[in-house]
């Protein structure tokens, strides 16, 4: 039986990706700080995941996405990106556009999120816009 897929286990694996990028550590400690939970959410949250093969998390030790979660943990941070680029180009205020793009990225399809990542970088490149990470 596969596991349900959650909302929220995105949320994980994206900031495990971007830990990853960063050469930063992702422990549990570290996980309930970037996502603002508590320490024992996290530990359950991951022993989720790892049921789904997306990361190893040893009793002792810090979780580490698996190969197949490294895939899906970047291409949710970079949707989370060009829709962060896209709202910016927008106009949204800066104080909105991490919370939009959260919602948003769960919702935008892959091929939307190709066409607006085109759409973006094509702007940025005739205007000089720079996108925020």
């Amino acid at each position: 039986m596969t596991p349900k897929w959650e909302p929220g286990q995105d949320e994980y694996l994206e900031t495990m990706a971007r830990l990853l990028e960063e050469k930063r550590g992702s422990s549990v400690t570290i996980l309930a700080k970037e996502l603002g939970v508590a320490k024992a959410s996290v530990s359950q949250m991951l022993r989720r995941i790892a049921v789904a093969g997306l990361v190893s998390f040893p009793k002792y030790g810090e979780p580490v996405l698996t190969k197949k979660g490294i895939l899906m943990g970047v291409a949710i941070l970079k949707k989370h990106r060009t829709l962060h680029g896209f709202l910016a180009l927008i106009g949204l205020r800066k104080s909105k556009i991490h919370c939009e793009a959260c919602r948003l990225e769960h919702a935008v399809s892959d091929e939307v999120e190709r066409r607006m990542s085109l759409f973006v970088e094509n702007v940025r490149k005739q205007s000089g816009f720079i996108t925020l990470r």
